[in-house]
């Protein structure tokens, strides 16, 4: 049993350090909304000049005249050149992030193939947010929000983070637990059904790996047409 209780320390270590890295994310993603919430406010503001201007109204002295739409286009591109940071920096996340999930789903076929007396699992050390999201769908309640209908009462928050922390610690035993097998008949539908399980668990990679880079690719997009659309008219 020593070597199992040392297995399941080591999984509950690995949780709560996943947990620390999906809240430390969470603050991060909260202090760059609050920065973004306050760029789109002033580029919406100054948009009001450039809207004005189409009209012709800015050659009048209404809305400042001709400086008060100068003064607009400079708030616009200024404001602009943190949100084009953002998305080259998202490109880049998530295209690095498609090949670490198309890795790791490699990592598990070849498992798969050379595996030939124990049930594929994952080292800890391979599993991190980015892995962990991809394989469980992992959504903590920091992450999925609450409702402004739900009326519910909520437990606290501290009980909220223990109950994330022992769904984490259930999924990481699944994927990290390695099963010895034998020649019996039941040991053999077991291996079947994790066989089956760590195959539907690739492809979902792989589908997950696909989607994520054009993600990244979308981005890049976003970043060029911005980029041409705003600083065209310097």
């Amino acid at each position: 049993n020593h070597p199992q209780q040392q297995q399941q320390q080591l999984q509950q270590q690995h949780a709560n350090k996943l947990i620390h890295a999906s809240l430390v994310k969470e603050s991060h993603y909260a202090a760059r909304s609050a920065l973004i919430g306050f760029l789109v406010m002033a580029i919406g503001i100054a948009f009001f000049w450039l809207f004005a201007n189409s009209f012709h109204v800015t050659q009048t002295p209404w809305l400042g005249g001709v400086p008060g739409l100068i003064h607009a286009l400079t708030v616009t591109e200024v404001g602009l050149l943190p949100l084009l940071v953002y998305m080259w920096r998202d490109s880049g996340e998530q295209l690095k992030r498609a090949d670490q999930i198309q890795a790791l789903a490699q990592r598990i076929l070849q498992q798969q193939h050379q595996q030939q007396q124990t049930t594929t699992a994952l080292d800890p050390t391979d599993i991190d947010l980015p892995s962990l999201e991809a394989l469980t769908g992992f959504l903590p309640f920091w992450d999925a929000g609450v409702g402004p209908f739900d009326l519910q009462p909520l437990p606290t928050e501290e009980q909220l983070v223990l109950d994330e922390t022992r769904k984490l610690q259930t999924s990481l035993r699944q994927l990290t637990t390695t099963t010895a097998s034998s020649s019996k008949d039941d040991d053999d539908d077991d291996d079947e059904n994790q066989t089956s399980f760590w195959q539907d668990k690739a492809h979902e990679l792989q589908v997950t790996s696909q989607q994520v880079r054009w993600e990244g690719y979308r981005e890049f997009i976003y970043f060029v047409l911005n980029t041409v659309a705003f600083y065209s008219y310097m």
